[in-house]
């Protein structure tokens, strides 16, 4: 699923449902990896894969607003993915998910200079808040951390992750 104009991947969501035999830990609930491509930040490569290109620059989200408007983007297409994969596909006998862990979405290597983790946590938070379907969303295991728990009490309280932007000056 993608939700993003471009030949790129950022913001887009695969889902791989195991076959039964292949699942890990052989009579969990680990049924699926779900895997999404969070928002570019920064011009930077994960340890390993060598240095970023040129042409890469042109992907990177250049303002805090526009970075975490990709996560939130990113955060509701991901839970929109479950959400229509639990609704239609499960009902043809393959396992529901039930369960989604998650990280902070583009929160370390590719994290935009002026956000902390704890804004893209409540931007990716939100994102799955907005696309939440009380029979088909999965219950959400969220990775522990003081940003993620930070967020979850700002998304508890309502806050929205706009909120978290500079205020133009008047």
């Amino acid at each position: 699923r993608v939700n993003v104009p471009g030949d790129h991947a950022f913001g887009a969501v695969f889902i791989n449902i195991f076959k039964e035999d292949m699942q890990p830990f052989k009579g969990s609930k680990n049924v699926a990896l779900v895997y999404t491509v969070g928002a570019l930040g920064r011009n930077k490569r994960a340890e390993g894969e060598g240095a970023p290109s040129a042409e890469r620059e042109a992907l990177v989200k250049k303002t805090k607003k526009d970075f975490l408007e990709a996560i939130y983007l990113t955060g509701q297409n991901v839970m929109a993915a479950v959400v229509a994969y639990n609704r239609e596909e499960a009902k043809d006998g393959l396992p529901r998910i039930d369960v989604l862990r998650s990280p902070i979405v583009a929160g370390g290597t590719f994290i935009h200079p002026d956000a902390a983790p704890e804004d893209v946590a409540l931007a990716l938070l939100c994102g799955y808040k907005d696309q939440h379907d009380p029979q088909h969303s999965p219950h959400l295991e969220l990775m522990p951390g003081k940003d993620m728990e930070d967020a979850i009490a700002a998304c508890q309280r309502g806050e929205f992750w706009q909120e978290r932007l500079p205020r133009p000056e008047a």
